[in-house]
């Protein structure tokens, strides 16, 4: 099988479809990228990715039709970075679909699968266009977080395929079922319900991270705030809220949450519907972190140094941006405080330039134990 896309996320990936049996051949137009590949090389802080790569077969190239000459499967993980307009950008795709039609041999019998976010309606205008090509053509997205992208992928307890073609469906079931835990759990859906789903997921989880954040703000602002541990708790115990992301936190942040919630808006408002609550979301959600400077510079009444453990979105990935983690520390520093952040192999080197560049001394990268060497005391926030 080939992948068309081998980077943050294609990478692991590939590797994981490489453990599951499958011979597989990668490309990226980054040339120099492919050639560290080529040579066992790579900066990724995935887990497990330097391993797996060191022991790996998967021949790596810049050239498509390598790719599409050589695969039966063809899967597409390509970036679609968001535009202004709250869509995603669908160019790189179209790159692929137009290597494909340009492909001198022939495209019947092969399956191409999209895993890339895409806008809904996009994967039918792909599945039309390449019809007369014989190409089958499926929409399977991925639900994997930075930091654990192989874990996530190789971990599958269900796979959605878009498509409008029951031979299509029949190959895509035949090629997941070697990746999914339970066979009976790959799903025939439309194109545009499989956008749509994709998104939605995403959404939910945006509504439990700000009802979380709400209710804490709630306690608080109520004098309740020495109950927020029990309130959690209690909440976390009935069925229908569940234990994941019911805590009080930062708000979400990362390379899918935010972006899913604002395209499921806008494709919302293209077909004439009014999804407000995606609004009201995202704006609670822009809001929080001006509630949690004000959280913690109360608490911190001796008006102590910060510590961040991370300012990522999330533990364990070196992603920034969008991350209330990031903007809280900045907020810090524009008023004074002195912050402190944990090295890690995680902390993105770009970040800790930024910030010194705007602050200078005023960031300083320690552990807590340098602190406590050094008898600093410090207000911890993460």
């Amino acid at each position: 099988m080939g992948l068309i896309g081998v980077g943050r996320c294609g990478l692991p990936i590939a590797l994981c479809f490489e453990q599951k049996g499958y011979s597989v051949i990668a490309s990226s137009y980054k040339e120099q990228y492919v050639e560290n590949l080529q040579n066992k090389k790579t900066n990724t802080t995935e887990p497990h990715v330097k391993d797996l790569l060191q022991k790996s077969n998967i021949i790596f190239t810049t050239d498509n039709q390598q790719v599409i000459d050589q695969s039966d499967v063809i899967y597409i993980i390509v970036a679609t970075p968001s535009l202004p307009s709250g869509d995603y950008d669908m160019q790189a795709i179209d790159n692929v679909v137009a290597d494909l039609k340009a492909y001198n041999g022939s495209l019947k019998d092969k399956l191409c699968i999209i895993a890339s976010t895409t806008n809904p309606g996009y994967c039918q205008t792909v599945s039309d266009s390449l019809k007369a090509y014989d190409c089958d053509v499926v929409y399977c997205p991925i639900y994997v977080a930075q930091g654990s992208v192989y874990e996530n992928f190789s971990d599958q307890d269900h796979v959605m395929v878009g498509t409008d073609s029951k031979q299509a469906f029949a190959k895509a079931k035949n090629f997941f079922e070697r990746l999914v835990q339970h066979k009976d759990q790959i799903f025939d859906l439309s194109y545009t319900g499989t956008e749509i789903v994709k998104m939605a997921l995403n959404c939910f989880s945006t509504l439990k991270i700000s009802f979380a954040n709400m209710m804490g703000q709630l306690l608080y602002k109520s004098g309740s705030w020495k109950d927020k541990d029990a309130f959690y708790n209690l909440m976390k115990l009935n069925p229908n809220v569940g234990k994941r992301l019911i805590d009080f936190g930062f708000g979400y942040g990362g390379p899918c949450l935010p972006r899913d919630n604002r395209s499921l808006v806008k494709f919302a408002e293209k077909i004439g519907y009014n999804y407000e609550l995606g609004n009201m979301v995202d704006q609670f959600n822009d809001q929080h972190v001006n509630f949690l400077y004000e959280l913690y510079t109360k608490d911190n009444k001796q008006a102590l140094p910060f510590y961040f453990s991370y300012v990522s979105y999330k533990p364990g990935t070196d992603l920034d941006e969008p991350a209330q983690q990031y903007d809280l520390a900045e907020m810090f520093l524009k008023q004074g405080y002195l912050v402190y952040i944990s090295p890690s192999k995680f902390l993105n080197q770009k970040v800790v330039k930024r910030l010194t560049d705007k602050f200078g001394a005023m960031i300083q990268i320690k552990t807590k134990e340098e602190l406590l060497k050094e008898n600093i005391n410090y207000f911890k926030v993460n």
